[in-house]
């Protein structure tokens, strides 16, 4: 299983096309929505043709790459909203010591 964070914290939905590309199914934005327009993308066993197709932020499932020469790469992943609130740190990174 895969962890996508949805780099926006308010949308409740994300479209397929951008989360082929942040799950690293396909190697870009322009790849993912080439495989859509073709239909080799499968969203729980069922084909998406349409670039308007949305999945819910925070919900579990598995998105498919289907190409006519019968390989298939599958994989589950799990959609979720980035972390907002980070606590601060009070030492640095790397320790600064005077020569």
């Amino acid at each position: 299983m895969i962890t996508v964070r949805w780099p926006s914290a308010i949308a409740t939905r994300a479209e397929i096309w951008r989360v082929l590309d942040l799950s690293g199914i396909t190697k870009s934005v322009r790849d993912s929505r080439n495989y859509l327009r073709a239909g080799f993308v499968y969203l729980n066993g069922q084909r998406i043709t349409t670039q308007k197709e949305t999945v819910e932020v925070g919900s579990l499932f598995r998105l498919e790459l289907r190409f006519p020469n019968g390989i298939v790469d599958g994989r589950e992943i799990f959609l979720s909203r980035p972390t907002l609130y980070k606590p601060r740190l009070n030492q640095p990174d790397t320790p600064y010591y005077k020569p």
